[in-house]
């Protein structure tokens, strides 16, 4: 197999330098697991589908491991401008369509998928459940509905109780979003995040099975290593220290970790949606 992290440093350098910026020293390893994920349920030829999928940064790489694979990703991309730092909407969606990436400019608020049912081997969602207001079963069931009945569902959310989150409790801060982000034209941010143990109960209320859960301390590790959140701080300073605290405490206490992922089956002895 190609070296993978090599090839998520060769994809960061089609963007930008804050966007190259935030995926190698904040989400680098993040990316890195997300793939190897995707990868362990590829058997060569897979059609894939990425909900939500925004800069599309995992599916840039998977076309560089295996070109036979059928790589689709669907998203607004509303929140893709010229002040984001992954770039505008033209240009991200042109380097998905170069690299042979099948794309979907829709908005799936409605929770309705333009898919033909039971045609993706895998479908992932990346932190996208959180972000909207109605509870997350409808979006599930119609990731289900577009699954091949042997197929996987692959989807993470930020876990609510994670030490970030209590942190910013006791800063007397909101836990998921700036207010200044909340009450501009137009949010963006997430609406209800979850702990692993809603997250187990919502996607078995959808109707998968073989339902697994793990979590893990990315993106806490990678920026602790690299001492960056929202900027580059020098070595020692109070913020870099501060991520080398949080990283810590993530080690030591599993269910603090930041983030939360789940592994599922099509429950093919439930098929009704």
């Amino acid at each position: 197999m190609q070296d993978v992290s090599h090839i998520l440093s060769q994809v960061a350098d089609l963007f930008g330098q804050k966007a190259k910026e935030n995926i190698l020293y904040k989400c680098f390893g993040k990316h890195l697991g997300e793939i190897e994920l995707i990868l362990n349920s590829c058997r060569g030829k897979e059609k894939i589908l990425d909900v939500g999928g925004g800069s599309g940064i995992n599916l840039l790489c998977l076309k560089r491991i295996n070109n036979e694979l059928e790589l689709n990703l669907i998203d607004n991309f509303d929140e893709y401008t010229e002040e984001n730092p992954s770039g505008p909407a033209a240009h991200i969606i042109q380097l998905l369509e170069n690299s042979g990436i099948i794309i979907e400019k829709q908005d799936f608020s409605n929770f309705k998928l333009p898919y033909k049912s039971e045609y993706f081997d895998i479908v992932t969602g990346w932190d996208v459940i959180e972000h909207f207001p109605e509870p997350p079963v409808k979006l599930l069931k119609e990731m289900k509905r577009i699954l091949k009945k042997d197929g996987t569902l692959l989807v993470s959310v930020p876990n609510l109780v994670s030490t970030s989150r209590r942190g910013r409790l006791l800063l007397g801060r909101h836990p998921y979003m700036h207010f200044d982000e909340w009450i501009g034209e137009r949010y963006y941010g997430h609406y209800r995040e979850c702990t692993r143990k809603e997250w187990q109960i919502i996607i078995e209320k959808s109707g998968f099975s073989q339902v697994k859960t793990f979590m893990v301390n990315e993106p806490t590790r990678t920026k602790a290593y690299n001492s960056y959140n929202h900027k580059k701080y020098s070595k020692f300073s109070l913020p870099a220290l501060g991520l080398w605290a949080l990283y810590f405490l993530d080690t030591l206490f599993p269910n603090l970790r930041t983030q939360i992922y789940c592994i599922a089956k099509r429950d093919n002895n439930n098929m009704k949606l």
